[in-house]
Formats: C-alpha cells, structure tokens, sequence
C-alpha cells in the first residue's frame, strides 16, 4: 500500500503443516516477473472476457481477484511493479467496502424489523470502514500479523490479510440477505440456476495458482507441491472409501438432531436443496460436484489451510454456504474440519475425490 516499505519475506513452514511456502522458492530465470506477468495478462484477459461472455459472473470476479493476487506478487519482487499494486488494491478495497455500505442500504430499506435492523445496518458500516483503514500500513501489518502470525509482512500477505478480513465478515449479514432474497421460488431459481457450469471451477483454479506464486514464486513443479496436489496412493484410496461414508454419516446424524429438535431450520435446508435439485439436471448435478470438489479444494484446503489452518479455513469454508441456516452452516464448519484434516494427513487430490463424490452422490438421491 502506498508509503509501505518492503519488508523481507518471511520463512520456515506454516504452523502445523510441512509445506513450503512461495515466499521461499526463489524465481527461476523464466519465472522472472516480466514473463510472468505477460503469461499471467493473458490468462486474465481470457478467462475475465470468458467470464462476461457466457455470464460466469462468479469466475469474472475470481479472475479479476487473481489479477490482484499476481500483482501483490510482483510487487514483493520489484520495487517497478509497487505502484500496479497501489492502484489495483486501492480499487479492490474501494469496492470491497462499499459492499458493505450497500448492504447496509438494504438492510435500511428492506432489512428485519428494529433493533436488528440496526445493528445489521452498524456491522456493515463498522466493517467497511474496518476494510477501508487497512490501506494504513500500520493497521494492514497488524491484522497482517494476527491472522498469519507473520513476524514480516509483504503485499501479498497483507493482501491475503484483507481478503481473511472480507471473507469473515461477509457472511454475517449475506446471510440475512439470503434468507430474505431465497425465500422466494423465483429468486432462488435464479441464483441456481448456473450452478451446472463449469466457469467458477476455472475461476477458483486461478485464484489457488495466484495465491501460491505460480509461475510469479514458482514453476509448475513447486506450485503443485505447494498446492498438495499428487497422486492418489492405495492408502489415499482407503481413506477416500472411508472419507465419503463419514461425510454421509455426519450429515445423518446432523439431520436427525435438526429434525428432531429444530424442525422449522430442518424444513428451511431442505427447501433449500430442493432448490438447488430443481434448477439441475443430471448433466449438471454432475458438472456441480465435480467443480465444488476441485474449486473449493483446490483454494480452501490446497492455497489456504497451509496458511491459516483448519480452524480458520473451516469457517471460511462454512461461510461460503449462507443460503443454509445457522445449523446448516455449523455441519458444514463440522465438514470442513474432517475434509481439513483429510488434507493434513494425505494431500489436496484426496480431499477434492472425497468432495466430489460425497456432493454427487448427494445431489443425485436428493
């Protein structure tokens, strides 16, 4: 960010797992910034018109964000590259907080009745003023260092730090909002209805690839590494075959409580699924499971847990499921805890086949 010098990068491994991280793999000559950053244009360029064209709003967007990425990497490498920095997190915390501010303007035109309202209508607020103040050096390498107990900060962490601060106080009040647009038939159908395309899994790529250093930090060899994604062994299949009956067997159990105890939320996740049921066909149903497996692996427990753990990526992970209530989302916090540690004991292609198969199976016997 402007008037931040360019500290060292840190090194050694992420707490608790053995990985190496981009900040440690030194550029080869063709990784260099220049050739990367022409390989990385184009890719962008690409993908982002493909994204407009065929309407992958959501890949659009992960596209962009990967641009974001690239350009916090560069950065760190060269002071020459300082000010395409500035400029594009300048924007991109500009929009982030006036998110905020227009959920906020929702809320206060079509939010849940007072207080609630209110205190919605101050969260969003207080967060986007939180997300604009991190373009302070001082307060960007603090928050910097609470979430990736970093004794050094670099653009790209304290760019991952912004993105941590968005996506854990994002969901709070997209909930509410979900709740409110969901309900509706229409509006559900709507937001379902272009889950049977694959963009968004090509969107999630490229953002897990910007957020290692590919090509930037590092080859293709080591952006695999990085990223946990090898080959599948006879001990990596048993726990696949194990993996998928205890994603089924928590979901059972988290049903028949909800069932028993909350009715009404029960009765709300399931409309919610037949939904999400209706707007598929078994084509897509099968392109769904395989681009939830692989995009939310790949950038949940491939590019993040590294960083920030299991606990962290966990609630990340359940807070990209708001259209599910409060005990909808918490089952999934419970899935995300056993896929992460799935991940920790084997590596990010067992977890993206144990996804995709539990996601499948479920979508086709819903």
């Amino acid at each position: 960010m402007p008037g931040e010098p360019d500290p060292p990068a840190p090194s050694g491994p992420s707490p608790g797992e053995p990985v190496t991280r981009a900040v440690d793999t030194p550029a080869s000559p063709r990784t260099q910034v220049p050739y990367a950053l022409r390989t990385w244009l184009g890719l962008l360029v690409v993908f982002g018109a493909a994204g407009l064209l065929f309407r992958q709003q959501e890949m659009a967007l992960l596209v962009a964000l990967s641009g974001v990425v690239v350009a916090a990497l560069a950065a760190d490498i060269s002071p020459r590259w300082r000010p395409l920095y500035q400029a594009v997190s300048l924007v991109f915390v500009g929009l982030c907080a006036a998110m905020f501010i227009g959920i906020a303007a929702y809320f206060h035109a079509a939010g849940p009745e007072p207080p609630l309202r209110f205190i919605l209508e101050a969260y969003c607020v207080a967060a986007g003023v939180l997300l604009a103040a991190t373009v302070i050096p001082a307060a960007g390498r603090a928050i910097t260092r609470v979430l990736f107990r970093a004794g050094e900060t670099t653009h790209a962490l304290r760019l991952a730090a912004r993105l941590m601060v968005v996506g854990f106080l994002l969901p709070l009040p997209a909930w509410f909002v979900a709740q409110d647009v969901l309900t509706d038939p229409e509006g559900a159908l709507q937001a379902f209805g272009q889950l049977g395309e694959a963009g968004t899994v090509i969107g999630y790529v490229m953002l897990a690839l910007a957020a290692v250093g590919f090509l930037v930090r590092r080859d293709t060899r080591a952006t695999l590494d990085r990223l946990g994604l090898g080959p599948v062994t006879g001990r990596h299949a048993l726990i696949i075959l194990l993996g998928v009956p205890l994603l089924f067997g928590l979901n059972a159990g988290g049903e028949w409580i909800q069932h028993r105890w909350l009715p009404d939320l029960w009765a709300a996740d399931h409309r919610m699924n037949d939904a999400i049921v209706s707007a598929l066909t078994p084509r897509t149903m099968l392109i769904v499971g395989l681009s939830a497996g692989i995009g939310e692996e790949i950038t949940m427990r491939g590019a993040l847990q590294p960083r920030l753990g299991i606990m962290l990526t966990s609630l990340l992970f359940a807070g990209l499921h708001v259209q599910y209530s409060w005990f909808g989302m918490a089952t999934i916090f419970i899935f995300g805890l056993v896929l992460g540690t799935i991940r920790k004991r084997s590596n990010t292609t067992v977890v993206m086949a144990v996804h995709a198969i539990y996601d499948i199976v479920a979508l086709f016997t819903t």
